[in-house]
């Protein structure tokens, strides 16, 4: 079977990269024979070209080209549905990640505005029954802001797919407010999830490792003071760990540390490093997600935990006054309730009421439960079954 996979597969984001190689791994293990529609918006590449070294963007589409199965680049819904029929496309699946978000106060970027490709609202006309949403999310969007008619076309466009799979409890009440049934709605794993069944020792490269423990530690500019920096490596040190900067694709790693990761960076290096290290401290939700796969130490200063988002300033103070209370906004801390490891999700906004010397301690807290099985042990299985249930022949 022919199937088409519709996510943001191509950006300057190792995470990205990574969850759109394991859906096509995945669906080949399903004797399936995968095609990633290869949709770029230039508005999209514009932004990422001025904050991204175009030497890291050439990692990025090298590993895209080797790895994702490409169709031809297309840029437009009407170039997806051509390409889709003269595919002939059997099936298709829209995400991982962000391709249900929505914010129409962004008009210049046609894939935050509903109807868009990542819907799906044309693959029943052009014959694609198999047809669903793979780990999707719409974080980042306000669904107590969507108007009742537009809340109205999202229902009738979900209710028509053959299944319907969200990542986040975010997504989820979003779409039961569009009016989704809840049986309809079916949580699954993000896809580096599928990396547990995965031959890494052949997949990987090799990586010059240092000579003792090392915990990666990445930071934005803005999340901490160089001093707070410098003085995490000085609590991570006194606890047996050297300090290994690990950086982004739009940021080089943080100068306070015993050592720094350099860009360029392929993505697949980028996951040996993860899969080497002793602990994690950092912003990013993949890494985290990562952690648990291969069961790292972690401590997450939460990046996404800003509040309700939104775009009225008088209610954006008030969505921020609310926000510890509403923390399953954020993604990582969505992630780690699911697994009872919320306890090591920091609000990166508070930064300054917690000591290096108590992150440290909460990486050195787990330490004990390295080693044995991860807390999403089986998720890879439950991605697998979730994915077949979109592409797979139908029980009724």
């Amino acid at each position: 079977m022919k199937v088409g996979i519709l996510t943001h597969h191509w950006l300057p984001n190792f995470g990205a990269n990574l969850q759109a190689y394991c859906t096509v791994r995945a669906l080949k293990d399903l004797g399936c024979e995968p095609v990633m529609i290869d949709y770029r918006l230039d508005a999209i590449r514009g932004f990422y070209s001025q904050r991204v070294d175009s030497r890291q963007l050439k990692e990025h589409e090298k590993f895209v080209q080797k790895h994702l199965s490409l169709g031809p680049e297309v840029h437009t819904s009407e170039e997806v549905v051509e390409f889709a029929k003269d595919a002939a496309l059997e099936a298709v699946v829209s995400g991982s990640d962000a391709v249900l978000r929505i914010d129409r106060s962004r008009p210049s970027r046609p894939d935050l505005q509903f109807p868009n490709p990542f819907w799906l609202d044309w693959a029943g006309q052009v014959g694609i029954a198999r047809s669903g949403f793979l780990a999707a999310s719409s974080m980042g969007s306000n669904y107590l802001e969507l108007r009742r008619g537009l809340r109205n076309s999202i229902g009738e466009t979900v209710s028509s797919l053959r299944h319907c799979t969200v990542r986040d409890s975010w997504t989820r009440a979003m779409l039961r407010v569009c009016g989704i049934a809840a049986e309809k709605i079916v949580w699954c794993p993000d896809p580096v999830s599928y990396l547990s069944a995965l031959d890494l020792e052949t997949l990987l490269p090799s990586i010059e490792l240092p000579d003792r423990p090392f915990v990666l530690v990445s930071l934005y500019p803005q999340t901490a003071s160089k001093e707070w920096a410098e003085q995490l490596r000085k609590e991570l040190n006194a606890r047996g760990f050297l300090a290994v900067g690990f950086p982004h694709p739009d940021y080089p790693a943080s100068g306070q540390c015993d050592q720094v990761v350099d860009l360029p960076l392929d993505p697949l290096a980028w996951l040996a490093w993860l899969r080497a290290c002793h602990g994690y401290v950092g912003v990013r939700f993949h890494p985290i997600m990562l952690s648990l796969v291969f069961n790292k130490p972690f401590v997450a200063l939460d990046h996404y935990d800003l509040g309700v988002p939104f775009r009225n300033k008088i209610l954006s103070r008030f969505g921020r006054v609310i926000a510890p209370l509403s923390r399953r906004v954020s993604k990582t801390y969505d992630l780690c309730h699911r697994v009872d490891l919320e306890k090591y999700v920091l609000p990166a906004r508070r930064i300054k009421f917690f000591s290096p010397a108590k992150v440290a301690d909460l990486l050195v807290e787990q330490q004990s439960g390295e080693g044995a099985d991860p807390p999403c042990r089986n998720w890879h299985i439950e991605f697998q079954k979730q994915l077949s249930s979109i592409v797979g022949p139908s029980r009724n």
